[in-house]
């Protein structure tokens, strides 16, 4: 058994007073076996088909080898012993719980198992609703009123385990993971005895929470998202001895806070400390399920979304937050924190500026305790790890574009505060999340040229600002990464008299300061615009276009490859090999109007020569323009072609097999 570490570990509801046989070891004295007329009794009531609701019995018995379904929630009430030997488990998965009641002793040898949770059943539509019911894992109770508990090292106890979530028709709303099962062991005026052995005891795993996505400008996101994760299952204590186990007092240094939330000890507060940490460990499972994380990528609003907008808005108001939900308490392991991703839309017509906006991750879910139902305070020893905080990436939308004349318009402003793990003194580690912010671009001034009498300035760049987690956390095996970069600024627009101002890039800020919960940050304010210039000459219309790209094609020599195909692709042929020179061909198509064409020819071997020639599909006699052996690796061929349609262009002769050479074919119309 380990000793008991200074850690504060999980809060059970125990006996007032925790007495000196805590210390002792063994197990009671074994039931009595029933009389005859019991056995006649229990002989008919305990070999019915699959067991539901409630069944009373003078005693219950599953002898070795024998195995018993349950088809329901089933409640077994015996007024003398219960003694179960082979299997008492669910016909198929329904979040079925099974609870055993006795007047006298408990003796587990086999094993007792509940059901996980229907995937197929309805989800909830709020993390409060008892819709989830029937998504829940199904605990075990085992309660016995006069007598003591034993489990023997053969004995496995296994609560139902919690179902993900699904989201509603919505897209948006529900999602909650159901909760896992819980174990009840209750002997107010026994013992309890647990196995010695390794996962002999299944607590529930909580369900984890449905991911939402959603790409609609139009609409709000809710203050809070509904897809948690359902806690795990937890153990729950009631009687004056654990035997095995030992006992001891200490003082709280400070508030304890239990996994599901609530102060249940003040500092300064002496209290009974259970050592149950057994060497193997009895327990397995209690993780808590991740909450699903949450992407909204808006697309550009709608002319009367965006006026309902600027009615209600005030100065550096973030418009639009999206919060992740929390991950799930759980007894061993806490749940995930949800991811939060949000992406601004652009502006648009009478809402120039891009959207503001915040991403925040969730925190990670508790673990270890939980609370007494009596006035004596006893707590539970159970080292725990918490669940990590959930990344949170933010991206303002860009400011649109000026009208001719007309100012461009703000980049948003993007906020993201990672999430951290919750602090717990029975915690053994803690990971913390990212953060990455990122402000919208401004959008450029219009131009006034022959058209206003002035340039419209650039719009300015969104701020960014990165942010650690905050509050009751700890970030004790991993802190958290901080990324800002401002939004960059617009360019003014032109004009010849009053050219508009630059937009100047946002500013970043991040809270470096915060060493216990961030290990790095990383700035990087956004770039000022370009100021507008005076009006461009109008070009000289005997002047010929720039040359235009057609296309750009690698292509590799190999030896012995055949194929004269006139497709739009490359194409290799010829072997190589003396009077046949292998030749690598690219096949274009010569656009109408076009009045030169330009190919550039890369050998990838800065030592090789490139011979190069091009020549119309159609005729052997049309057009051919040859390039010339040259000491350097790149030929340019410039011709003026006498037709259009299918051509192409190949290197020859002095080809290296496995050599990659890149085509450039430009076109001038």
């Amino acid at each position: 058994m380990r000793s008991m570490t200074g850690r504060l570990l999980a809060t059970v509801g125990l006996s007032a007073l925790i007495c000196t046989a805590l210390l002792t070891t063994g197990c009671p004295p074994p039931p009595m076996a029933p009389d005859d007329q019991d056995q006649d009794q229990n002989q008919n009531q305990n070999e019915s088909d699959d067991l539901s609701g409630t069944v009373e019995v003078a005693d219950f018995m599953v002898a070795a080898g024998e195995s018993r379904t349950i088809a329901d929630d089933v409640t077994i009430r015996a007024s003398g012993m219960v003694m179960i030997d082979g299997d008492l488990m669910v016909d198929e998965d329904r979040g079925q719980s099974i609870t055993i009641e006795a007047e006298g002793d408990i003796v587990i040898a086999g094993q007792i198992v509940a059901g996980n949770a229907d995937d197929d059943a309805p989800t909830a539509k709020s993390l409060r609703s008892q819709a989830t019911a029937d998504r829940n894992g199904g605990d075990v109770v085992i309660e016995s009123k006069n007598g003591s508990i034993v489990f023997m090292d053969s004995a496995r106890i296994t609560a139902g385990d919690g179902a993900d979530g699904v989201l509603e028709d919505d897209g948006m709303s529900g999602g909650t993971g159901g909760r896992g099962g819980d174990v009840f062991f209750t002997a107010p005026n026994g013992s309890l005895t647990l196995p010695t052995v390794a996962d002999a005891i299944h607590l529930g795993n909580g369900g984890s929470g449905a991911d939402v996505e959603m790409t609609d400008g139009t609409s709000e996101a809710p203050p809070a998202f509904e897809n948690g994760g359902g806690r795990s299952g937890l153990p729950r204590f009631d009687t004056p001895v654990i035997e095995g186990a030992t006992s001891s007092t200490m003082r709280l240094e400070e508030d304890l806070v239990d996994v599901l939330g609530e102060t249940i000890g003040e500092a300064g507060e002496v209290v009974t400390v259970i050592d149950i940490n057994f060497d193997p460990n009895p327990f397995s499972g209690g993780i808590g399920g991740d909450a699903g994380n949450v992407t909204i990528e808006m697309d550009e609003e709608s002319e009367s979304t965006a006026k309902r907008r600027n009615q209600s808005q005030t100065q550096d108001f973030l418009e639009f937050d999206v919060q992740g939900a929390d991950g799930a308490p759980g007894w061993f392991t806490g749940g995930k924190g949800a991811d939060a991703r949000a992406v601004g839309s652009d502006g648009s017509g009478s809402s120039p500026d891009g959207r503001n906006v915040r991403a925040i991750g969730g925190t990670g879910g508790p673990c270890g305790t939980i609370g007494t139902l009596r006035a004596t305070l006893t707590l539970l020893i159970v080292e725990c790890t918490g669940g990590p905080g959930g990344n949170a990436f933010a991206q303002g939308g860009n400011g649109a574009d000026g009208a001719p004349g007309e100012n461009g318009g703000d980049g948003g402003k993007a906020i993201a505060q990672a999430g951290g793990s919750l602090f717990n003194l029975s915690t053994t580690g803690a990971v913390c999340a990212d953060a990455t912010a990122i402000g919208g671009m401004g959008g450029d001034g219009g131009s006034g040229c022959d058209i206003s009498d002035t340039g419209g300035n650039g719009g300015d760049g969104g701020d960014a600002d990165a942010d650690g987690p905050f509050g009751f956390v700890s970030c004790t095996d991993r802190k958290s990464r901080l990324t800002a970069t401002g939004g960059m600024g617009g360019d003014g627009g032109d004009d010849e008299n009053n050219p508009g101002d630059r937009g100047t890039g946002g500013n970043t800020d991040t809270n470096e300061s915060v060493t216990d919960t961030v290990e790095s940050t990383t700035e990087s304010a956004g770039d000022d615009g370009a100021s507008g210039e005076g009006c461009p000459a109008n070009p000289d219309p005997d002047e010929p276009d720039e040359f235009t790209k057609l296309k750009t094609q690698d292509v590799t020599p190999e030896s012995g490859v055949a194929n004269t195909s006139l497709a739009e692709s490359c194409n290799v042929f010829g072997d190589g090999q003396g009077a046949d020179p292998l030749v690598n061909s690219c096949d274009f198509t010569i656009p109408e109007n076009a009045t030169r064409i330009r190919v550039t020819v890369t050998a990838s071997d800065t030592g090789s020569r490139v011979n190069v020639f091009a020549r119309a599909n159609t005729a052997q006699d049309g057009f051919s323009a040859c390039g010339s052996d040259q000491s350097s690796n790149m030929t340019v061929l410039e011709f003026t072609p006498n037709q259009t349609g299918a051509a192409f262009v190949a290197i020859a002769d002095r080809a290296v097999v496995s050599e990659t050479y890149t085509i450039c074919i430009e076109v001038q119309q």
